[in-house]
């Protein structure tokens, strides 16, 4: 009995050494045993050079262990009752839940320390710290009795208590359990190889491929050596008078020391070397070279063929490049993907891309990345639930619940009967309603009033009745989704045991069909070969059942809430790991240099070798600092894990070792920015071996070269996109004849035939969205179309705007929300209101006159306060969310309104003009195939003998101008569509003023000059109508007209409510004649005709209007959408050259050919 080692540089023949030791010890002794221990994840490779070696293991007394498989052979079964990784976790929060109660009574505890073990994430510190704790054989006596020690380390005193405290509770808690930690298994399965018989002196043990031993399996290994057994223990280090080497193997330079220990208490038998190190790499004298001197300075003097070196400007460039160099490595030179390994510097980084760009390219590949099943949306719908009842149905709760989508109905066609979960689709149209409706609270939710079409914001302050009734789709699906929820709350109410709740959420799971749907789900994906997806969804339902279980046996009599329950569920959540098998053997392996279990691979792709990667860096030095653990180490003899610096070592040396695994190839590659387009910097390890190999073969894609598109020919798919990027090129003048030979091999494929028909309409396009299709155009605008103002406004602001929300109808959601346009509307409610109320019972325009002149101050402001006053009491009596702060919003707005008011008054009782129509719909055809239609705020008119005037007037809570060089580029002309309207439902009448009421406050600068005087004449002049009046230019009929708007004007020579004042030419700028507001009425109206022509023509480009200092795109909702970039875009710019004296007179002129033309007897359309 005994101790021998092996000794050899990585790919020395120590695995075959071994191998040859057991052949020839079972052939000499055949009644051994012989058995060689392993890492668990090198037990696959192992087992499958067994049985190539011998024929088979087992029956023939060799066999391959791990000691992880020990444990479950020879434990009891009480010993392997193990809490798994979510029930540890939850004592471990139990755990330290109540240290941190408990440690606020310790005399000299730091408060921030206890704080920052409350902290989110601290658990995931605190199990890796017990996992340490019993690795390394440290008790809670152990740290109290060294923390008692420390005198002047008051910081690490109260770690280590606070350490201990948690530590021993945990201890109890798993007692209390009746179940054990599988951190202690080896501690078990020592203490069962020394009491049991299973080992002896014709026992042959091989201990291979472990680069370190914890105190724990150094345990095991004593209870061997002490059954007699031999053990030859193999350890990657050479035996080498080479410091540089020797650096390479610090690491398992004390592992070796380890064993030499081990051999002076239970004998030192032999001592083998295995010499021919990296022999795998002879013949390749680049790398040899490159992993023998890994730590040497040398330059190689040719260049290398087995390595080389890209850069790309992008990460999905990076990952593009390399999967063409796959398929051409499969395709050209002979290898099988399984002979290919992908090493990322940080998998996450990469992880999407992978996934995309491999399938594109039709690359099998695996990775043995764990998914966590607290990402996953099974689990994320099981914490929503909870997050709906602490919330009280949030709309953030529910829909992310919903979104998970994974509640499931049965459906049956026939004897047929299968599980479904519910459709997107039907979500959608829910959310919607929610939105739209404001629905918010168990009470909306859970009660039994049917969900109508509740009316808006305005309508319930006013109490107007809603025509809709309960929509039947929408009933059912909330029943649907509600039902489950409420039975779940209704059984979790108040404090209750764990058992009982883990059952309320087992039945909850059943209500909304999990199990069965997940059942059709993994039946659909084995049907179309996602044997992948098929094995995550079997080990989730299993993980989920595990919580259930380890939550009733971690805390089986404990009492507590729902809201505690939900944090014990979470915890167990986070703990739970889904990890996939290969479904198949020729895949890529993908994954990081700490999980490579490679020995050999032929082709090695090193992905995102940036700065701070190869190795990684260590972010934190974690509880214990680094200083802790020396002082710990040196000054009390408490050996922990390593530190930092340490560990970083292990990892330079992990690198070194999954870089040697390759016998052929090495590429290296990384991105030169990030996500965000910042610069990034190679790693240490590509500039070392850059500077070894001055002339490796760099190349890049930073710059697009034609020569180099050859390697994008790859599978179709990706090689047609690879062609329509190339495509796009045209339009710079740029041909490749490469595409135009691979253009013509799609051509003769049926299958691509559509595709090329896209692409080959492209060609048509110099930029998006410049014309649609005729047949198109005329099936989305056929026969009549009738325009709103706002329809007109949007496609003048930007056809492409108008196509994407009248063509396609892509517009927001309607939310209920106070925002501008329910303030507006509701101003625009109570002007009506306050003018119904004043004009109520007169019949006559002189009726109504007297009543505006009969008017106080005092009575106007107590109309309008009362009308406010009741909407805002209709609000808060109402069921709707958030009354209280809107009726505030609305009481704010009272002193807006009651200015605005004052002007309506003005307007109406200082002349003769009379509200002629309130809230006027209207409808009009102004040609064959164009209509308008509308709603016009107010028209006055005023009848003057044989004269009628009509008086156009619009609210606007915005800050809205009249501009008549707007209007002649045709964008905002809603108030001449008003005017057209107007005039033709009162034909005999002539249109005398078009303008905007303000309904809203003004906020005025002011300076140390401002007087009080200033103020009241600010104030004044806000009092007042912006837009333009028309009169006829006989000066008669004009002073006539302004008489009737004011009838003080003969004497102040003023209209009180607009900036008209007599003397002065320029005096006069508001004042313009009949002619030009015809003229402009017959311009607007073949702006609108001619715009319906372009949008029957598909005319939708891409041009938005632009003023010199602003565009609607500052505004347009559509941006994300359009992407418009002014840089490769032409705006359409509003023409600045032409003067507004200049416009009027065209206006003028146009109009004074129209009447011309009307006395002539001649058609105006002609």
């Amino acid at each position: 009995m005994g101790v021998s080692i092996i000794r050899g540089a990585i790919s020395s023949g120590k695995s075959d050494m071994c191998l040859k030791q057991i052949s020839e010890i079972h052939e000499n002794n055949p009644d051994s045993k012989c058995i060689m221990i392993v890492p668990d994840h090198y037990s696959y490779e192992t087992e499958r050079k067994f049985v190539d070696f011998f024929g088979g293991i087992g029956l023939n007394n060799i066999e391959v262990l791990t000691l992880r498989r020990m444990s479950i052979n020879f434990l009891s079964a009480k010993q392997q009752n193990h809490l798994t990784a979510p029930g540890k976790m939850m004592l471990i929060y139990k755990a330290v839940s109540a240290a941190c109660d408990e440690l606020l009574n310790v005399k000299d505890m730091d408060i921030k320390l206890i704080t920052s073990m409350r902290q989110q994430g601290f658990l995931d510190v605190m199990s890796s710290l017990i996992s340490e704790m019993k690795r390394y054989l440290i008790t809670p006596e152990i740290l109290f009795e060294k923390a008692n020690a420390l005198t002047d380390n008051k910081t690490l005193k109260n770690k280590l208590i606070a350490l201990s405290n948690v530590l021993e509770k945990y201890l109890s808690y798993v007692e209390e359990s009746g179940c054990t930690d599988s951190e202690d298994d080896l501690f078990y399965l020592a203490n069962r190889i020394e009491n049991g018989t299973e080992f002896d002196e014709n026992t042959y043990i091989w201990v291979n491929r472990f680069d370190k031993f914890m105190p724990q399996q150094i345990c095991v290994l004593e209870a061997l050596l002490k059954k007699g057994v031999h053990m030859t223990i193999s350890v990657c280090c050479p035996v080498t008078e080479y410091e540089n080497e020797r650096e390479i193997y610090l690491q398992t330079e004390k592992t070796v020391q380890k064993v030499y220990e081990l051999s002076q208490v239970y004998g030192f038998e032999n001592e083998y070397t295995a010499s021919d190190g990296l022999r795998h790499l002879k013949g390749k004298d680049d790398l040899y070279k490159l992993f023998r001197y890994w730590t040497e300075d040398f330059v190689y003097p040719d260049k290398p063929k087995n390595t080389a070196l890209f850069q790309s400007r992008d990460t999905y460039g990076e990952i593009e490049r390399i999967a063409c160099k796959i398929v051409d490595l499969v395709r050209d030179d002979g290898y099988r993907f399984k002979d290919i390994a992908l090493l990322c510097g940080d998998e996450n980084d990469y992880r999407h891309l992978i996934e995309a760009v491999f399938s594109e390219y039709e690359i099998p590949y695996f990775t043995d990345r764990t998914i966590l099943l607290s990402d996953h949306p099974i689990a994320m719908q099981i914490l929503s639930l909870f997050s709906i009842l602490e919330d009280d149905w949030s709309y953030d709760s529910v829909f992310r619940y919903l979104r998970a989508g994974f509640i499931y109905r049965k459906e049956q066609h026939g004897k047929l009967k299968f599980f479904k979960s519910i459709n997107q689709e039907e979500i959608d149209i829910l959310e919607n309603f929610v939105l739209k409706h404001g629905i918010r609270g168990g009470s909306k939710w859970l009660g039994e009033k049917e969900w109508l079409g509740e009316n808006n914001i305005v309508d319930t302050a006013f109490q107007t009745e809603s025509e809709e009734d309960a929509n039947e789709v929408i009933e059912k699906l909330r029943h649907e989704i509600a039902a489950p929820i409420a039975s779940f709350k209704e059984k979790t109410k108040g404090r209750k045991t764990v058992v009982e709740f883990a059952t309320a959420l087992f039945e909850y799971l059943e209500d909304i069909n999990l199990y069965s749907g997940l059942k059709s789900d993994i039946t659909k994906f084995q049907k179309d070969g996602k044997l992948n997806e098929s094995e995550q969804f079997t080990k989730i339902w299993n993980l989920i059942l595990d919580i259930l279980n380890q939550v009733t046996i971690a805390l089986d009599g404990d009492k507590i809430n729902i809201s505690e329950f939900a944090e014990y569920i979470t915890v167990g959540l986070s703990q739970c790991e889904i990890r996939t098998i290969p479904s198949g053997i020729d895949q890529v392996y993908v994954g990081s240099v700490e999980r490579s279990s490679h020995t050999s691979v032929k082709v090695m792709f090193i992905v995102g070798a940036k700065s701070g990667t190869f190795p990684t860096g260590i972010a934190s030095e974690g509880f214990l600092s680094n200083r802790d653990r020396c002082t710990l180490q040196e000054e009390y003899g408490v050996a922990l894990a390593p530190d930092t610096k340490k560990k970083l070592d292990e990892q330079y040396f992990k690198v070194y070792r999954a870089l040697c695994a390759v016998s052929e190839k090495l590429y290296f590659s990384y991105s030169i920015q990030n996500e965000e387009g910042k610069s990034q910097s190679p790693s240490h390890m590509i500039n070392d071996i850059m500077r070894k190999f001055p002339k490796m073969t760099v190349s890049d894609n930073l710059l697009n070269d034609p020569l180099k598109d050859g390697i994008y020919i790859s599978t179709p798919q990706a090689t047609i996109h690879r062609m329509l990027i190339n495509m796009s090129d045209r339009f710079n003048g740029s041909k490749n004849q490469l595409w135009e030979i691979v253009y013509d091999w799609y051509k003769h494929q049926t299958k691509w035939k559509p595709m090329l028909s896209l692409m080959k309409r492209a060609d048509y396009y110099s930029e998006r969205g410049v014309m649609l299709d005729s047949d198109i155009s005329n099936m989305m605008y056929d026969g009549k179309i009738t325009y709103s103002a706002t329809r007109i406004n949007t496609y003048a602001a930007c056809p492409f705007q108008y196509f994407l929300r009248y063509g396609l109808n892509a517009q927001e959601r309607d939310v209920w929300e106070v925002n501008s346009s329910n303030i507006g509307t509701y101003a625009h409610e109570v002007i009506r209101k306050f003018c119904d109320t004043v004009e109520d019972g007169a019949n006559t325009n002189d009726d109504k006159i007297e009543r505006w002149r009969n008017l106080s101050d005092e009575k106007r402001d107590d109309i309008i306060g009362g009308i406010i006053n009741e909407s805002c009491s209709n609000l808060l009596s109402s069921d709707v969310r958030d009354k209280e702060r809107t009726a505030n919003i609305f009481t704010r707005m009272g002193k807006t309104i009651s200015n605005a008011a004052i002007l309506v008054q003005k307007t109406l009782s200082v002349g003769n003009f009379a509200e002629n129509g309130m809230e006027y719909d209207f409808e009009e055809d102004i040609s064959d195939t164009v209509a308008l239609k509308g709603k016009i705020d107010r028209i006055d008119i005023c009848r003057d003998g044989d004269k009628s005037y009509l008086r156009i007037i619009d609210y606007k809570t915005g800050k809205t101008v009249f501009d008549i060089k707007n209007i002649y580029n045709g964008y905002n002309m809603q108030m001449v569509i008003y005017a057209i309207a107007a005039k033709i439902k009162n034909s005999d009448t002539d249109v005398a003023g078009i303008y905007y009421t303000g309904v809203r406050d003004e906020i005025k600068e002011l300076n140390s000059s401002t007087t009080e005087d200033n103020i009241v004449e600010s104030n004044k002049s806000v009092l007042k109508l912006d837009g333009v009046t028309f009169t006829d230019e006989d000066e008669q009929l004009q002073t006539k007209l302004l008489y009737n708007m004011d009838n003080k004007f003969l004497e102040s020579g003023q209209v009180s409510f607009t900036n008209i004042k007599t003397g002065t030419k320029t005096g006069f700028k508001e004042v313009h004649t009949t002619d030009e507001i015809n003229g402009l009425m017959k311009y607007v109206a073949d702006t609108i005709i001619e715009m319906d022509s372009n949008i029957r023509n598909g005319k939708i480009s891409l041009s938005p209007y632009t003023t010199s200092n602003s565009s609607v795109c500052d505004y347009c909702s559509y941006s994300p959408v359009c992407k418009f970039d002014q840089d490769s875009c032409t705006p359409r710019i509003a023409d600045s050259s032409v003067k507004k004296e200049d416009i009027w007179e065209i206006l003028k002129t146009k109009g004074a050919a129209l009447k011309n033309n009307k006395s002539k007897g001649v058609d105006e359309d002609a």
